[in-house]
């Protein structure tokens, strides 16, 4: 059986991700995750035990700084968002990959045709749903307080002209997190405000799954998602107001919402690009690497 060994954060998003990959492709291929944590040496010292490395865009750097002339056949470079870009070398002879096309306008043009995309997927078997009534009573946010770019505190002028309670949350760990999408009526989801400043991001589509409404900006895969979109804290204020007073709405948005997530981006929907990603790198590395497998 091929071999993949992952070297990536293991826990919270990254590490659900990557398991979910897992999970759905361990049929074809073996699994070793490694955390990057332990550092560089120990991928290096393990790179001839396996036929596929998936990693982070990020590390891409780190292994040229260590060995401009490391061969990168193996290697399946993945950007989960903008931090990690942009790389200054991108070296033809391996493969790279993005978790959202809201990021696509990052990478050089010669990197285009040869892009894979291994969207970010949900499990709704690992969430709770939750019918609700539509009344919307409390608005909910969780993510980086810190990070400027999720104009977290958004949120407290949103309440407080909406008359809505509120509840962020920043650390909570997966299990609990999961829980917390259904004590709220309505997640926000104010990133921005350029379409790239997200790829996903996963707790909308979580608390989707989990039958709570989500309203938020144009970025990321989140775009995609049906329902009102907001540029101005002004806009989400209007948006609120209106669905407070047509439960009837919230329940038809709610449904709607669910629907397309289901449909669309659950991991047994999306599993394929990450497939076709190792299928490519496997063609690539073919001539100079047997298979260990």
């Amino acid at each position: 059986m091929v071999k993949i060994l992952i070297f990536s954060d293991t826990t919270w998003s990254l590490g659900r991700i990557h398991k979910s990959v897992e999970k759905w492709l361990k049929h074809k291929y073996e699994f070793t995750h490694y955390d990057w944590c332990n550092g560089l040496n120990l991928l290096l010292d393990n790179i001839h035990n396996h036929d596929i490395i998936v990693t982070n865009l990020i590390v891409l750097k780190n292994l040229l700084d260590y060995n401009n002339d490391i061969c990168l056949k193996k290697f399946v470079f993945v950007s989960h968002g903008f931090p990690e870009m942009p790389q200054k070398i991108y070296p033809l002879n391996t493969i790279y990959a993005s978790t959202s096309k809201s990021i696509t306008c990052l990478f050089p043009d010669f990197i285009q045709d040869r892009l894979f995309y291994t969207y970010n997927g949900v499990e709704p078997s690992e969430f709770n749903f939750i019918q609700k009534s539509g009344q919307i009573t409390k608005i909910g946010w969780c993510g980086g307080y810190h990070l400027e770019c999720k104009r977290a505190k958004w949120i407290y002028e949103i309440a407080n002209k909406t008359n809505l309670d509120y509840d962020i949350q920043t650390s909570l760990p997966y299990d609990e997190i999961n829980k917390w999408y259904n004590t709220i009526d309505v997640l926000l989801m104010n990133s921005g405000p350029e379409e790239w400043r997200e790829t996903g991001p996963l707790p909308p589509f979580e608390a989707v799954v989990s039958g709570t409404l989500v309203i938020g900006t144009n970025v990321g895969n989140f775009k995609n998602i049906p329902g009102p979109k907001y540029d101005t804290i002004e806009q989400a204020i209007d948006i609120l107001n209106d669905l407070k007073t047509d439960p009837e709405k919230v329940i038809l948005l709610m449904k709607e919402q669910y629907d397309y997530v289901i449909n669309n981006w659950t991991f047994e929907k999306i599993i394929d690009g990450w497939d076709n990603a190792f299928k490519a790198s496997l063609e690539l590395s073919s001539s100079s690497f047997p298979s260990t497998s």
